[in-house]
């Protein structure tokens, strides 16, 4: 038996996440966190309703805010103390706007500062050798490092150097160039179809996922890309059904896969690529 947890797992790919590896795995312990544990128990609701051959009895709702301190402290004693260890870690939770703002610095806080805090405090739970990490990112982060200025392009890249206070000072320098102030790193203009905090945030979070898995060997760490599914994130605009998005995102659970590599159902995307034709406009 695993103890599988997903983070944001109540509703679009988390949700979808959770109802997939319930299915195929009813004998492991699925933890479905969300900020809001009625929000998470109307997920379950939904599911059974959906899918009315399965109870979801393996589905237990836990209590997690990515960006409280206490409240992931709080879900990883809950862990420890009922369970003794966490076999896998989905960490989905992420924004791509605050309050309808594409530049603001809670994006970034959501989606980077929340993925370390978040996988940092599960890591001692996660056995050596066995334990696994899902890392949601995105495909519009490589979109991003394909089209930055080369230097900066190449100090992302360099992820056997770089460590958490580096990625915390380009977060920093971001929001700066957000604000129009002096900024080290060549981001992307805002005025552009990538110039915006979200996909910084997926190229940031890719590197510091590379980053993570290359400084600690003893578990395995896949970076994952949904797709673009249609889900409240996007104000259901994707073009893939979020249940695909699911799949992909747990595909490294019941796979091999190199630590620190991105793929998307299972096949392996490079880091830096140039935005297809006809997305995004």
């Amino acid at each position: 038996m695993s103890i599988v947890l997903v983070t944001g797992g109540n509703k679009g790919i988390g949700y979808e996440a959770v109802k997939y590896v319930s299915q195929r795995s009813p004998d492991d312990s699925i933890l479905l966190a969300s900020r809001s544990v009625l929000n998470g128990e109307d997920a379950v609701n939904k599911m059974k309703t959906a899918v009315p051959g399965c109870s979801f009895a393996n589905v237990e709702v836990v209590q997690l805010d990515i960006t409280d301190r206490s409240s992931i402290d709080n879900l990883v004693n809950h862990v420890r103390s009922k369970y003794g260890r966490l076999d896998i870690l989905v960490h989905n939770s992420g924004i791509s706007n605050a309050a309808g703002d594409p530049l603001s610095p809670e994006v970034f806080v959501v989606n980077i500062q929340g993925a370390h805090d978040t996988i940092e405090a599960f890591l001692p739970l996660l056995p050596k050798n066995t334990g696994k990490i899902a890392l949601v990112s995105s495909e519009v982060g490589a979109w991003y490092m394909h089209n930055l200025d080369e230097s900066s392009r190449k100090a992302l890249d360099e992820v056997d150097e770089i460590d958490w206070p580096q990625i915390e000072e380009w977060m920093t320098d971001y929001t700066a160039f957000s604000k129009g102030q002096p900024a080290v790193m060549k981001w992307i203009p805002l005025d552009t179809r990538l110039g915006f905090a979200y996909t910084a945030s997926k190229a940031l979070v890719t590197t510091w996922g590379r980053s993570f898995a290359v400084h600690n060997p003893q578990v395995k760490l896949a970076i994952v890309c949904p797709g673009y599914c249609a889900t409240d994130l996007n104000h259901f605009s994707g073009t893939r059904p979020a249940a695909e998005g699911g799949k992909s995102i747990v595909w490294p659970l019941y796979n091999e896969f190199e630590s620190g590599h991105f793929y998307q159902d299972g096949v392996e995307l490079p880091f830096a690529m140039p935005i297809p034709e006809g997305m995004m406009g």
